[in-house]
C-alpha cells in the first residue's frame, strides 16, 4: 500500500476511453503538473489536445492551473482529492491525507473480509497434518475436516482464511462454528439427479458455487438425506476433486465407474486427494484414494 503523500498522482484521461497516462511529481512544486505532463508526453508522445479530464492527488497551484487553461484546450473536467494547503502546512495536510488513504484501504481490507464465508474444508491424510488447526475426523487417519473462511480476492482467485485454535474460545465454540460453516455449505448445494428421488439406481451430482462441496460429507445428516433420495442404504460416494461430488448406491453399476474416475484423477491432492468412500450410516471407509 502505497501512502508516500508528498507526491501527487496526476491522471491524464482521454475522450475515447483509452488507457489513462498516470506520472507523479513532487506534491510542494507549483509545477507538479507541469512535470507529471512532461514525463507522459516524453514517454509517450501524448498530445495535449487528446486529453478531455485530469484527476490529481493535490490541488494545483495558480501556476499549473494557468498551465492547464493554456495548454489543454479540450479539458472539460478538472479534480482533486485534497487541498493544496499553505506553504507552511504541507507537513500536516500531508499527515491528514495520509491518514485518510490508510483508513480507506483498511475498510477495503475489512469488506473484502466480510464477503468471506466460513465453510468446512475437506482433508486427506492423518490429523497430524492439520497444522494445528482444529479439526473433527470423518475417517481416523484419512480423512479430516478444518474451518476456514472462504472468499474471493482483488486477484480473482480464492482465498481461505484458517480458523486457529487463538480464534476458538472452547469446545462449544467450536461446535457452534463447525453447525454455521455446514450450514452454509448447505445453501446454494447444486443437485443433479439421473433418476428419479427415492428410485434405485440412481446417481446424484453435488456442486456448491464456494467449490468445496466435498465436505458435506462431514455434515451429519449427509448420508440419512442421501440414503433417501438414492433409495439404497449403503452408498458410494466419488470425490475425484473438491469441487464436485458424486454419490450412488454402494450395489449399483455407479461403483467401478466411481473408482476407475477417482484413481484415473489428476488433480492436485492438497488439501484433499481424490477419494472413493463407503457410507452405511454407522461408519465412512476409505474404498480407493489417489494420492500420487
Amino acid at each position: 500500500m502505497d501512502t508516500d503523500m508528498s507526491r501527487s498522482v496526476v491522471l491524464f484521461q482521454f475522450a475515447s476511453g483509452e488507457q489513462p497516462l498516470m506520472a507523479d511529481a513532487p506534491a510542494r512544486e507549483d509545477d507538479f503538473l507541469q512535470q507529471a505532463w512532461a514525463q507522459v508526453s516524453r514517454e509517450h508522445s501524448a498530445e495535449a489536445s487528446a486529453i478531455t479530464r485530469i484527476h490529481s492527488e493535490w490541488q494545483f497551484s495558480p501556476a499549473d492551473e494557468h498551465f492547464v487553461r493554456t495548454t489543454f484546450p479540450n479539458v472539460t473536467d478538472v479534480n482533486f482529492n485534497f487541498a493544496r494547503p499553505g506553504a507552511d502546512g504541507w507537513e500536516e495536510a500531508i499527515a491528514q491525507a495520509r491518514a485518510v488513504v490508510e483508513q480507506f484501504h483498511r475498510e477495503q481490507e475489512q469488506q473484502q473480509r466480510g464477503e468471506r464465508v466460513l465453510l468446512p474444508v475437506l482433508r486427506s491424510g492423518g490429523t497430524e497434518t492439520s497444522i494445528a488447526q482444529p479439526f473433527w475426523e470423518l475417517v481416523p487417519g484419512a480423512l479430516f475436516a478444518t474451518l476456514a473462511r472462504v472468499g474471493p480476492t482483488p486477484h480473482g482467485t480464492i482465498g481461505m482464511e484458517h480458523v486457529v485454535p487463538a480464534q476458538i474460545a472452547d469446545e462449544a465454540e467450536f461446535d457452534r462454528l463447525a453447525r454455521e460453516a455446514l450450514g452454509n455449505l448447505v445453501q446454494d448445494l447444486e443437485i443433479g439427479s439421473t433418476a428419479p428421488p427415492g428410485e434405485p439406481g440412481g446417481m446424484l451430482e453435488l456442486k456448491h458455487p464456494s467449490g468445496f462441496v466435498t465436505s458435506l460429507v462431514v455434515e451429519p445428516n449427509f448420508h440419512a438425506r442421501m440414503s433417501e433420495i438414492i433409495g439404497a442404504r449403503e452408498l458410494v460416494v466419488a470425490m475425484p476433486c473438491a469441487d464436485v461430488m458424486y454419490v450412488a448406491g454402494a450395489d449399483s453399476e455407479w461403483r467401478a465407474r466411481f473408482e476407475e474416475m477417482v484413481l484415473a484423477s489428476t488433480h492436485d491432492p492438497y488439501p484433499l486427494a481424490p477419494t472413493l468412500l463407503l457410507m452405511d450410516g454407522t461408519g465412512t471407509q476409505v474404498l480407493a484414494q489417489q494420492t500420487g
